[in-house]
């Protein structure tokens, strides 16, 4: 090697060294540090949420004799009906520490299993030889057993011992491995304990199997689709193939340029499902499809700029800017039917039935549902369309079926509030109320606003700066003797 190679090697080389960043050990040991302390905060909570929750999750069963009225006497019915309630503690935790209530159940049932089955991950954890995130990956395994949350004993027995076998199996990879590597292994250790139970989950699972959407912020959102592997790459196939007929080939943007190949997917997967008349032709069927607008007027024909509310279904409702609304209704090859869900109280609807039956009308029943958009329990942002409409005060102590006393809730918390402790202190027309939960705190839920946000002001136009005075004349100059 030519000596000129060997000097630009060795300052190569020396450079490299610069450049590699050094951690501190000092703050590394920090940080290791407060990684316990954390831990040692989640333990401590785990142990109050299983002090107000109990060791076992609670189903609260009441068989009730209802009294139904009809739907245009005050004549009623009695009925025997049963009423379920699973581990309605989760509410009140969720509504006080704001959490959601999947979050809630979810840490609950980990407290339970920490200071239960599983005290051996949380003695590693408390230690700091495995993170908040590996005793969770656990706590999840632990939680689908087949026999998790039985109320006899010797089913207990049995599920304490398969979690010790659980943790045999998987602790070890904790404290040596990653958090994916940890579910890996708790994975297949579920199913060579549990196997014949996960295979009946398995199968139960495909009873779930639905789409949402999740809303990703800027315009955007998710459609999942939950199946099983094969008919998602069967779909995923099917998407791809459309996406590479010639009907795609010469797609653009506005401005001229191709699309990436992701976005003419998308292109394709709209077009299968609602778009082009003729990619349904050939099945001799016509697809309809209904989605909800709640916008203003100004907003849909492009006067001013806001948000609207879109709703399909039964799914939670989303924030959607008016462009976007205006972009995918002039971009659709389909007929769209928009309803004005927003109802004007003074076009002289009926919108209060008082006392002179239980059941609202369609009318009443859609305003309530349009004015509320979710549930009105405290937190809850299942949508109104899918729940049922509750008298604040009920019905059969004197509550009017009016827009002030009546709100949507999900059917789940309907029977907390009928059956689970709960109430409604305070009711308005414009969907504001006030719950008392059964510890006594109350939690006051806002109305929604469907008017669009005012236009931000100008900022005034700053005065001109006065004009500078003019500058002094200069003295004359002193032509006198100097005095030395």
């Amino acid at each position: 090697m030519r000596p000129v190679h060997q000097a630009r090697d060795a300052r190569q080389a020396r450079d490299a060294r610069e450049a590699v960043v050094i951690a501190d050990p000092v703050l590394l040991e920090q940080l290791r540090h407060q990684e316990v302390e954390r831990n040692r905060l989640y333990l401590e909570q785990a142990r109050i949420l299983r002090e107000i929750a109990g060791p076992h999750r609670i189903s609260q069963v009441v068989s009730i004799e209802s009294d139904c009225p009809t739907q245009s006497t005050t004549q009623v019915s009695s009925t025997l009906r049963t009423i379920t309630i699973d581990d309605g503690i989760r509410e009140q935790v969720a509504v006080h520490l704001r959490w959601s209530f999947t979050e809630s159940q979810r840490r609950i049932d980990h407290a339970r299993m920490l200071y239960g089955p599983l005290s051996e991950t949380a003695q590693a954890l408390y230690s700091g030889r495995i993170s908040v995130d590996h005793a969770t990956v656990i706590c999840n395994a632990a939680a689908k057993h087949s026999l998790a949350w039985q109320p006899d004993a010797d089913t207990q027995q049995q599920f304490i011992r398969d979690c010790a076998h659980l943790q045999n199996r998987v602790l070890p990879i904790a404290v040596e491995s990653t958090v994916s590597r940890t579910k890996s292994a708790a994975d297949k250790a579920l199913e060579r304990i549990d196997s014949e139970g996960q295979r009946e989950r398995r199968r139960s699972q495909r009873l779930l199997h639905d789409i949402s959407i999740i809303d990703e912020g800027d315009g955007r959102a998710l459609l999942l689709a939950r199946m099983g592997i094969l008919e998602a790459q069967a779909c995923a196939a099917a998407i791809r193939a459309h996406a590479g007929s010639e009907k795609f080939a010469d797609l653009c943007d506005p401005q001229g340029n191709a699309l990436p190949a992701g976005r003419t997917r998308i292109a394709a997967l709209i077009d299968l499902l609602v778009g082009s008349r003729s990619a349904v032709a050939g099945a001799g069927t016509t697809l309809t499809a209904q989605v909800d607008l709640v916008i203003d007027l100004n907003t849909l024909i492009g006067l001013q700029e806001a948000m609207g509310t879109c709703t399909e279904g039964n799914r939670t409702p989303f924030q959607v800017a008016g462009s976007d609304i205006r972009d995918f209704l002039s971009m659709v090859d389909c007929d769209l039917t928009l309803r004005r869900l927003v109802t004007d109280p003074l076009r002289g609807h009926l919108l209060d039935l008082g006392r002179t039956r239980y059941t609202p009308g369609a009318e009443l029943r859609r305003l309530i549902q349009a004015r509320d958009i979710t549930c009105r329990f405290p937190g809850c942002n299942r949508s109104a369309k899918g729940g049922e409409i509750d008298h604040a005060q009920e019905w059969n102590r004197g509550g009017e079926t009016s827009a002030a006393n009546l709100g949507a809730l999900c059917t789940r918390h309907h029977q907390l509030k009928t059956h689970g402790g709960w109430s409604i202190v305070a009711s308005g027309a414009n969907g504001c109320c006030t719950w008392r939960a059964p510890h006594g705190v109350t939690y006051s839920v806002p109305p929604n606003s469907h008017a669009p946000e005012p236009p931000t002001p100008e900022p005034p136009t700053p005065e001109p700066p006065a004009p500078e005075p003019p500058a002094p004349d200069p003295p004359a100059p002193d032509n006198s003797d100097p005095p030395f």
